[in-house]
């Protein structure tokens, strides 16, 4: 065979350069494909398929009437605009015509935004998934026409593909298996794991306490010893109420095991601050580059625990750079934005978080980039993402403030500005607020704590006489638990932080309002939106939350929150409210042990209720007082007899006191409080490596 000449190829590679110039040039002059009817929706991950070729419908009665009109299965798309692996699949899969061609012959198609309606990012399978370990940003269900579960399609680990071809392939798959079932050739009972799953939470708890120590045995063995963190399936993610807890009962090698070597790696966002969500890779180095509000603000509170309890100069400062981070992101009218929508090229590098040699070798001198290159990571060969991470705690601590000047050199090379999801959501803000108000507690940072108190200023306009709106849309009228729930525990940390009487009352009527909304007739139950269905739609989804979405289930919160509002309380008042708390945590104590990390926040606060000690300042300095001890107790309560908090306290002598159910002791000299406040090691609530001079938790 002849080779061709040389200009000939020269000819051919110049033309396709030019083709591809002009493609990338004409590009914003292309029209986009038609819209359809997700086009023009308010919610974020609904609108992101709006000119996809698929005939899409948002949740509701019309397409489960269509689906039982035509008998086709609904093909159902939970996913979230924060999810890299949702936008991937919209764009390799949803986008093609043949997948759009097959879905029109073969399924009814909805889709469902899970951050503007967190509830469906737990209610199917909501025990199974903590076998599965699907990725909750992108969830594909496949349900009979009546609604009932049938099938999963979805990412299962770091590995699963999900391109074109593995989703046609996959919706094939699940559409013989619906076949199989119609002819009676498959015995297979549509919504029977999901049916299990609900009884399950429901059936009567086979213990009155959590198992605290085996469940802290069980998440040392989920640690990656080398890498650090929990993955699951290859994949990690960001934990913080699994690093809460083992900073606040003591277990010191496992929290260094497990957090330390995340936190010197590309995770932490060195040039914005706070903490993206997510690895492909159990080694941490190939992130995505989206970011939640209410993860981050959980991370700075673990962080803010375990800082002052080992008195750890790195988790402050990296808990500090969240903090800050998160204030930024404060809407000039008010409000913190749910987070931020990762920005990934095709190489999968950022376009704000990655850092090109050449700009780095423009921004900095020789003597700079060297260091760059050694202690920030900044190689391409060890770092293909070219995201700065700290590479020994050497680089922070005892850079003589080199890293500081660098970080802002680069900070100062012109970078794209953030996606953020501008819209306004109660249940991240209330979290957020409240998250962010302890941290700065807990350092007893002043200034911090001043910048966090009007978040909660900015939840009155979420107020909707006795009743909240999920956002400021005045057409909003549907009532959600994790609302509710973030609105009291901001007014809580409001009331702690302050001594400010009507937001503590604020708060406990929400949380009662919350009960009489939300709790089912079985103890310790909470489902996420009010009890009852309509005849139409998924089947069995009135479930409680119990696993952690990379933050604190909603169970988690209901033990946290009746728990604390029932400890302040005087006696008589509070004594129905730490019930339901103990209710709560008898009621899951069985199925979530080996949960790992996924349950971190439900044995964190059965922690808190089962060594329930706290501190309470009396006098008329006792906000002055516990001001001042906050920081030295950081896993601990520590509030001001004030207000409606004990009043049945509030006349004894001025001075410091623990109490522990019923116990009251005091007034004591601070150094007497240690010994009322080591954890019990009958809860296993001590780390055999702790020394037995480990400041007090």
């Amino acid at each position: 065979m002849q080779k061709p000449s040389f200009s000939v190829v020269s000819f051919v590679v110049v033309t396709l350069a030019g083709v591809a110039t002009l493609v990338r040039l004409a590009g914003p002059y292309i029209p986009p494909p038609p819209e359809n009817r997700l086009a023009n929706s308010n919610e974020a991950y609904l609108r992101q398929a709006g000119h996809q070729p698929i005939d899409w419908y948002p949740y509701g009665d019309t397409p489960f009437k269509l689906a039982r009109q035509t008998g086709k299965p609904i093909l159902l798309v939970i996913g979230t605009p924060w999810s890299q692996t949702g936008r991937f699949v919209d764009m390799a899969a949803f986008s093609d015509q043949d997948v759009a061609n097959y879905l029109a012959r073969n399924f009814v198609c909805m889709r469902v935004d899970g951050n503007e309606r967190p509830e469906w990012l737990n209610n199917l399978l909501p025990l199974s998934r903590l076998r599965i370990g699907f990725a909750i940003g992108f969830q594909g269900w496949v349900l009979d026409p009546k609604g009932r579960l049938m099938d999963f399609i979805g990412r299962t680990g770091s590995t699963t593909p999900l391109d074109k071809a593995s989703i046609l392939r996959a919706l094939i798959e699940v559409r013989e298996r619906y076949e199989g079932l119609q002819n009676g050739t498959l015995d297979v009972k549509p919504g029977e794991a999901q049916a299990l799953d609900k009884a399950t939470l429901y059936e009567p708890a086979s213990s009155s306490a959590a198992p605290v120590f085996q469940y802290g045995s069980l998440l040392s063995s989920s640690i990656d010893r080398t890498h650090g963190g929990f993955p699951i399936r290859g994949y990690q993610t960001l934990y913080p109420n699994a690093w809460r807890f083992q900073a606040s009962v003591g277990l010191t090698s496992d929290l260094r095991a497990s957090l330390d070597p995340v936190l010197l790696s590309p995770m932490v966002d060195l040039l914005d601050g706070g903490f993206f969500r997510s690895s492909r890779t159990v080694d941490l180095k190939q992130v995505e580059f989206d970011k939640t509000a209410i993860q981050n603000a959980e991370m700075v509170l673990a962080l803010a625990v375990a800082g002052q309890i080992y008195a750890d100069p790195l988790y402050k400062e990296l808990g500090q750079a969240g903090f800050d981070y998160l204030l930024r992101t404060r809407l000039s009218e008010g409000g913190i934005p749910s987070g931020r929508i990762g920005d990934e090229a095709r190489n999968r590098r950022s376009r704000r978080s990655s850092l090109a040699t050449p700009r780095l070798r423009s921004a900095l001198n020789p003597e700079e980039f060297v260091w760059a290159q050694e202690y920030l990571g900044l190689r391409v060969g060890q770092n293909p993402l070219m995201v700065p991470y700290l590479t020994s705690r050497f680089a922070l601590l005892n850079s003589g403030g080199r890293f500081q000047l660098i970080r802002e050199k680069m900070r100062a090379i012109p970078r794209p500005s953030e996606a953020r999801l501008e819209k306004r959501l109660l249940y991240v803000e209330g979290r957020v607020a409240a998250r962010l108000i302890q941290a700065a507690r807990i350092w007893g940072d002043t200034e911090r704590l001043q910048k966090a108190l009007p978040l909660v200023e900015d939840l009155t306009v979420y107020e909707d006489g006795r009743d909240l709106k999920p956002e400021i849309a005045p057409r909003q009228s549907r009532k959600h638990l994790l609302d509710y729930l973030a609105y009291s525990d901001a007014m809580l940390q409001y009331a702690i932080a302050t001594g400010h009487a009507p937001s503590m009352q604020k708060g406990l009527r929400t949380l009662l309002r919350a009960q009489r909304l939300f709790k089912t007739p079985t103890s310790g139950v909470f489902t996420l939106t009010p009890i009852g269905q309509s005849r139409l739609g998924a089947r069995d989804i009135d479930v409680p939350e119990v696993v952690d979405n990379g933050w604190e289930s909603a169970s988690a919160q209901v033990i946290r929150l009746f728990h604390a509002y029932g400890r302040l309380l005087d006696p008589s008042e509070g004594r129905p409210l730490k019930q339901v708390a103990f209710d709560t945590v008898a009621r899951f104590s069985g199925p979530l042990t080996g949960g790992g990390a996924l349950v971190a926040g439900y044995f964190a606060a059965a922690a808190e209720v089962q060594d329930d000690a706290y501190i309470l300042t009396v006098g008329h300095d006792a906000q002055k007082l516990a001001d001042r001890f906050a920081p030295k107790f950081p896993a601990r309560l520590v509030v001001a007899a004030v207000g409606d908090v004990r009043p049945d306290l509030q006349t004894r002598e001025s001075g410091v006191y623990v109490v522990e159910g019923a116990t009251v002791i005091g007034p004591l000299w601070p150094e007497n409080l240690p010994q009322y406040l080591t954890p019990r090691l009958e809860l296993g609530f001590a780390d055999p490596s702790t020394p037995s001079s480990a400041p007090v938790r």
